[in-house]
């Protein structure tokens, strides 16, 4: 398997919450598998929402030649 840091690639992925109760959380993963970015919803449709918002706005950044940097959705 090839290494993640290596393909320079983010990831923006939302979890289900591990139990009930909790929330689903909206992800940005770096290369290097650190997270770069996290925030909680009450619903998996806001969650999918910002995840799409968000990668939306990184790629933007990259095209415009700046520098990605974390977003709040609210």
């Amino acid at each position: 398997m090839p290494s993640r840091e290596s393909d320079g690639h983010y990831t923006f992925v939302v979890y289900d919450p591990p139990a009930f109760g909790l929330p689903w959380l909206a992800v940005c993963l770096g290369p290097d598998g650190a997270v770069r970015a996290v925030e909680a919803f009450n619903t998996r449709t806001r969650a999918e929402a910002c995840a799409s918002k968000c990668a939306e706005l990184f790629l933007q950044a990259i095209e415009n030649g700046s520098e990605p940097r974390s977003q709040r959705s609210h």
